[in-house]
């Protein structure tokens, strides 16, 4: 009984490691938008010998795109938009600052936005508004928010930690955590 549902499990998810890549568009034609679709297009994407049209084919087959797949549409389709915005949304931090408009537009997030120092996110903010509008304008929302947040958290943090310094002490209860100073630090 538990090997025969040892060996299901180990079929369900081991199966797509030894499936097959498709050899031409026939395989998509009559099978339904799904998760496992998309996996098939992404290996055939992933065949030197797929063209550019069979590529866009395939775009109009699939259910969700995620960036992998967006990616690997990229590589097949003779695009300049396609090729540029998944050049733009692979670059690291530093590269992008360096790039045009459009594409700090395309790859820049929140998650960005959270190293960088107030005056860079300033400049950033200003070409992010020139580039697409008032949209540019809520990247300093969410920063001030981000900001706030980081803070308040990092005084609860503190705050919390001291009570329980000091609720272990007065229960007589042997603490041997960081001291005061050394809580300052860590936070």
């Amino acid at each position: 009984m538990h090997f025969n549902l040892f060996l299901g499990v180990i079929l369900i998810c081991f199966t797509p490691l030894f499936a097959k890549v498709p050899n031409d568009l026939s395989f998509f034609e009559d099978k339904p938008r799904s998760i496992a679709k998309d996996y098939y297009i992404y290996r055939y994407l992933q065949k030197n010998s797929t063209t550019s049209s069979e590529a866009w084919k395939l775009l109009e087959m699939s259910q969700h795109m995620s960036l992998k797949l967006f990616h690997a549409f990229a590589s097949r389709i003779d695009d300049p938009n396609f090729k540029k915005t998944s050049k733009c949304l692979k670059m690291k931090l530093g590269e992008l600052l360096k790039q045009d408009d459009e594409c700090l537009a395309i790859g820049f997030d929140l998650y960005d936005a959270t190293k960088l120092n107030t005056k860079t996110l300033k400049s950033i903010e200003k070409r992010l508004i020139e580039t697409i509008g008032d949209t540019g304008k809520k990247l300093h929302t969410a920063r001030s928010r981000n900001d706030q947040v980081a803070v308040d958290f990092r005084k609860w943090t503190l705050k919390r930690n001291k009570e329980i310094v000091k609720e272990s002490t007065v229960k007589g209860l042997n603490y041997t955590g960081l001291n005061e100073g050394e809580m300052e630090i860590a936070c």
